[in-house]
């Protein structure tokens, strides 16, 4: 198995892109919350060919559920390798299509101290504890249940995606340009 790694600064993204020299993996999945940065601060800078989850969005105000899921595995099946498929509940839209990473980042948007802003909803100490939110959450909007919120929780809390990756990217929040 890969020894896990972090590295602290998209600025310093030496040590992924020797990782990706010298492992050679076919498929590299970035993964993390919304708007953290995972497209324009880590997966433009690797100079490879990237397949956004995005871009395969339906406009039914769902997230996992409304992914054109046979679009994603054409383009993910007809991209040049090495290529980098990137976005939100990745492992969960990978397996919806049977679709396996070789190297899998976590993007994480941290303060200038280091403090992981999305802790408490992406992994706290209790595995319980994002259902919980979801539920508090949707309590609090009287709304359904559905949508990137509730999908990123429920992702976070059955996944747990960063405990899981090969490599951290800790993205310190900035203000917007």
């Amino acid at each position: 198995m890969r020894q896990k790694g972090q590295i602290t600064s998209p600025n310093e993204l030496a040590p992924l892109k020797v990782l990706i020299a010298s492992e050679k993996p076919r498929l590299i999945g970035i993964d993390g919350m919304n708007g953290v940065g995972k497209s324009r601060r880590i997966a433009r800078h690797l100079g490879l060919p990237v397949i956004a989850l995005d871009d395969f969005l339906l406009g039914n105000g769902e997230f996992i559920g409304g992914i054109k899921y046979a679009a994603l595995r054409a383009a993910i099946g007809s991209a040049e390798r090495p290529a980098i498929v990137e976005g939100c509940c990745l492992l969960a839209v990978l397996a919806q299509i049977d679709v396996s990473i070789d190297l899998h980042v976590y993007a994480r948007r941290v303060s200038d101290g280091g403090l992981w802003y999305e802790r408490d909803v992406g992994e706290g100490d209790d595995p319980d504890h994002a259902l919980k939110v979801e539920r508090a959450i949707a309590r609090s909007v009287r709304g359904s249940r559905t949508g990137l919120p509730f999908d990123l929780i429920r992702y976070h809390a059955i996944y747990r995606p960063a405990q899981r990756a090969d490599i951290i990217v800790d993205l310190v929040e900035r203000p917007a340009d």
